[in-house]
C-alpha cells in the first residue's frame, strides 16, 4: 500500500464517478501509474449501482492517495463540486471516470504551469472512437498568453468548451470561490470556463495529446443529449444565460463585445441547425429575448460573422425562404435522405427544399413532418414553386457543410444586388473548378478589386481570367444562382448544355475557393447505364459548340469527364463511362483525333483513330456493346486498365492545378500548352507502339 504523503500533493485529480465499472479500472490505473507520484485522487461516487463504489474502495484500500467519498446521486457538477471542497493540491485536473491519460500527463503538465508561472494548462487530447468536434476542441498548439485569461479564453484553441483538457491553479478557482452551476444539466463546463479564465493572468497551452475522451458510451451525458434536439438547444441557452449573467455582475459585458457576440451566436447556431422549423421559431423567441435582456443587439449587429448568424437565429413563421434548394435525383443513386438532412440541418434558416420525384411517392417519410420541404413531379415544376431568391438545384447523394449555404448566400448578397452566380469547391476535387485564390488575391494587391475581401470577391463576367464553362465546372451541384437565372436556363434541364448556357449568360460571379460541399457517389450504375450517361453528357457538349470556341469546349469535356468517371463506384462502369465518352465524343467532333492527351487506356489508342475514320455509331450500337462486354470479361486486366486510368486522372489533374495557378498569378500566360503539356504526363501510362 502507497503512504499518504505528509506534505500538500502537487496535483489533486478529481473524478466523478456514475456507473462506469467497465472502464473505471484503466481509468485509475492511468492516474495511479503516473511518472509524477505527488497527487492524490480523489474519486466521488455519484450514487452509483454498478460496483462502481465498492471497486473505488478497493482501490482505496490499496493505494493511500486515492480517497474516495460516496454521495446520493446528485449530478456531475454536484460531484466535481464535492472533489474541488476536499482538494488540497496546488493544481487541478478534472478526468471523468470512463477516460484515461497518458503516463507522463502530470509531469508535463506541472513543469509548463511551473515554467510560464501558469494559471491554467491548456493540452490536448482524442477521442475514441473519434467524434470531429471533439477532436478540434481539444486540438491545441504549443503557446502562452501573458495578457490574461480573457483573452486566451477566445484566442487559445481548446480553451472551451471541455472540462477535462485543463490544469488549474487551485488558488485561482478558491480565490474565486469558482464551482459548477448545478442548475445546468448541460454545458456546465463551458460555463465553468467563462467564469474561471477572466480571472487566470497567465494561461499556456501544449499541443501534446495526453488525454483519451471516450465517445458513445450509453448512459454517458453527451450521448443523452443527442437524443432531444429541442431540450439540448434549451439547455444551451440556460447556460449562455448563465454565463451573460456572471459576466454582467463582473462588469465584463463591455471588455469583450465583439467576441462574445461571436461566441454566443455561433455556438447556439450550432445547437438549433437540427430543429425542425418550428422548434427553431420556437427558440427564436427565447433567443431575442435573451439578447434584448443583455443589451447585445448593438454588438452583434456590429460584427459580420454574429449578425449573419443572428439573422438564422432570429426565424419567424412569416419569413420567406432565403434559398430555395431543389433536389434532383442521381443515375446510380436512390437515397435522397442524406443530401435532404444536410441541407434541413444548415445554419441557414431561411429556406426551403423541394424533391423532383417523377414518380408518386412524394416526400421521404424522414422529413414528411418538417414544412419546409414540398415534392415535385417534375423540375419545371419545382422551379415554379421556387420562392428564394436564390437557388441551388443539388443532386441525390451530395451533402453540403452545415455553414455552406449560409456562407454562400452572404457572399451572394454582399453588394447592392445579389450577384448571378456563387461557386464553391467540391471536396476531393472531382469537378476540377478552378482555384482562383491566387488570381483574386493578385487582383486585391492591384488594387483593382472592388470593397469586398478578395477571397469573396465578386467578379464580372469581363473580369475572369477565363470562361466561366471551363473555370466552374458543368455540374450543377456547387453553384448558388439567383434564381430568375436558374429558373431562365435550368428549368427543362440540369444536363452540361443548361448549366454551361446559365454560365454563359451570367454577368457577375463570386467564386469560393473553400470545399463546402461533397459529391454523390454513383453506387448503383451498371456498365450499359454508364455508356448511356456518357452519350447523354456528349449530346449536351454536341450542342455547345457553337457556343463556346473548340479549346473552352474540349477543357470542359475533360473536367466533367473525368469527375464523373471518379464517382462512378463500380469500377466496370467508370471504364465503360470512360471509353464511351471519349469514343462518342469523338466521333461527334467533340474531339479531334489528333488530341491524343485525352487519358484513355493504352490498348484502346488504336480505336480512337479508327472511330475517327469509320464513326461510332457500330459502338454505339446493339453490336457494339456486345463486343464492349467481350473486352471486358478478364476481370484481372481490367483492374489493371483502370488503374492506369487513375493514374492518368491523378496526373492530368496536377497538370490542371499547376496552369491554372500559373495562369492566376500571370494573367497573359496563354493555355494552349495543354495538349502537349498533357500528352508528355500521360506517356507515362501508354506504352510506345
Amino acid at each position: 500500500m502507497v503512504e499518504i504523503m505528509a506534505h500538500t500533493p502537487l496535483i489533486s485529480i478529481i473524478v466523478p464517478v456514475y456507473n462506469t465499472l467497465p472502464f473505471l479500472g484503466a481509468c485509475l490505473d492511468s492516474l495511479l501509474e503516473q511518472t509524477l507520484e505527488d497527487l492524490e485522487v480523489i474519486c466521488i461516487d455519484d450514487g452509483s449501482t454498478d460496483g462502481s463504489a465498492e471497486a473505488l474502495d478497493a482501490y482505496a484500500t490499496k493505494d493511500a492517495r486515492v480517497k474516495v467519498t460516496h454521495q446520493a446521486n446528485a449530478g456531475v457538477s454536484a460531484a466535481r463540486n464535492a472533489g474541488l471542497d476536499q482538494a488540497s493540491g496546488t493544481y487541478i485536473l478534472f478526468v471523468d471516470s470512463d477516460d484515461y491519460i497518458d503516463r507522463y500527463a502530470c509531469q508535463k503538465l506541472v513543469n509548463v504551469a511551473n515554467r510560464d508561472r501558469a494559471d491554467i494548462v491548456i493540452f490536448g487530447g482524442e477521442t475514441f472512437p473519434s467524434v470531429t468536434w471533439i477532436d478540434e476542441s481539444m486540438s491545441t498548439i504549443d503557446a502562452t498568453y501573458h495578457e490574461g485569461g480573457l483573452d486566451a479564453l477566445f484566442l487559445a484553441r481548446g480553451a472551451y468548451p471541455l472540462m477535462c483538457n485543463k490544469l488549474y491553479r487551485r488558488s485561482l478557482i478558491e480565490k474565486g470561490e469558482h464551482r459548477f452551476e448545478t442548475s445546468l444539466s448541460l454545458g456546465e463546463d463551458h460555463a465553468f470556463q467563462f467564469c474561471v479564465f477572466p480571472e487566470a493572468k497567465v494561461v499556456s497551452s501544449v499541443r501534446d495529446h495526453i488525454y483519451h475522451y471516450r465517445c458513445g458510451r450509453a448512459g454517458s451525458a453527451l450521448s443523452a443529449s443527442q437524443t432531444d434536439r429541442a431540450r439540448r438547444a434549451e439547455q444551451h441557452l440556460a447556460m449562455v444565460s448563465y454565463v451573460l449573467g456572471r459576466w454582467e455582475e463582473a462588469g465584463l459585458l463591455q471588455s469583450k463585445p465583439a467576441e462574445l457576440a461571436v461566441w454566443m451566436s455561433e455556438f447556439l447556431l450550432s445547437t438549433v441547425r437540427e430543429l425542425t422549423l418550428a422548434q427553431r421559431i420556437a427558440f427564436a423567441a427565447s433567443y431575442q429575448e435573451l439578447v434584448e435582456r443583455f443589451g447585445l443587439l448593438d454588438a452583434i449587429l456590429s460584427t459580420p460573422a454574429a449578425a449573419s448568424r443572428h439573422r438564422n437565429l432570429c426565424v419567424s413563421a412569416e419569413d420567406a425562404p432565403q434559398v430555395s434548394v431543389i433536389v434532383i435525383p442521381t443515375p446510380g443513386q436512390e437515397n435522397e435522405q442524406p443530401c435532404i438532412e444536410s441541407v434541413l440541418t444548415q445554419e441557414l434558416a431561411q429556406l426551403e427544399v423541394i424533391c423532383v420525384d417523377g414518380t408518386e411517392r412524394g416526400i421521404p417519410k424522414a422529413f414528411s413532418g418538417d414544412a419546409r420541404v414540398t415534392c415535385a413531379h417534375s423540375l419545371e415544376e419545382a422551379f415554379a414553386q421556387v420562392r428564394g431568391t436564390l437557388t441551388l438545384v443539388a443532386q441525390v447523394g451530395d451533402a453540403y457543410e452545415t455553414y455552406a449555404l449560409r456562407i454562400m448566400a452572404d457572399a451572394a448578397c454582399a453588394g447592392d444586388e445579389p450577384v448571378d452566380v456563387v461557386t464553391i469547391q467540391d471536396r476531393g476535387g472531382s469537378l476540377r473548378v478552378a482555384d482562383l485564390s491566387a488570381y483574386l488575391h493578385a487582383l486585391s494587391n492591384d488594387g483593382t478589386l472592388r470593397e469586398a475581401p478578395w477571397t469573396r470577391a465578386q467578379l464580372a463576367a469581363h473580369e475572369l481570367p477565363h470562361s466561366p464553362v471551363e473555370l466552374f465546372s458543368l455540374s450543377a451541384s456547387n453553384k448558388l444562382w439567383r434564381t430568375m437565372l436558374a429558373a431562365e436556363h435550368l428549368a427543362q434541364g440540369c444536363d452540361p448544355l443548361a448549366v454551361a448556357k446559365a454560365l454563359l449568360a451570367a454577368q457577375t460571379f463570386c467564386p469560393i475557393s473553400e470545399p463546402y460541399f461533397e459529391l454523390g457517389v454513383m453506387t448503383g450504375i451498371v456498365p450499359s447505364k454508364a455508356r448511356d450517361l456518357s452519350k447523354t453528357q456528349v449530346a449536351s457538349l454536341v450542342a455547345l459548340k457553337s457556343a463556346v470556341s473548340h479549346e473552352i469546349l474540349c477543357r470542359a469535356a475533360l473536367a466533367l469527364c473525368m469527375g464523373t468517371t471518379e464517382r462512378i463506384a463500380n469500377a466496370d462502369a467508370a471504364t465503360a463511362y470512360l471509353d464511351g465518352f471519349v469514343l462518342y465524343a469523338l466521333s461527334q467532333g467533340v474531339l479531334s483525333v489528333d488530341e491524343t492527351w485525352w487519358p484513355t487506356s493504352s490498348d484502346d489508342y488504336e480505336a480512337l483513330q479508327a472511330v475517327s475514320a469509320s464513326g461510332a455509331a457500330a459502338y454505339i450500337g446493339d453490336d457494339g456493346a456486345a463486343a464492349f462486354t467481350r473486352r471486358y470479361q478478364d476481370r484481372a486486366e481490367h483492374r489493371s486498365r483502370h488503374a492506369e486510368y487513375r493514374r492518368a486522372l491523378s496526373l492530368e489533374r496536377e497538370w490542371r492545378t499547376q496552369a491554372l495557378e500559373s495562369v492566376s498569378f500571370r494573367l497573359g500566360r496563354m493555355i494552349t500548352q495543354a495538349p502537349r503539356v498533357a500528352r508528355d504526363l500521360l506517356d507515362a501510362v501508354r506504352p510506345r507502339r
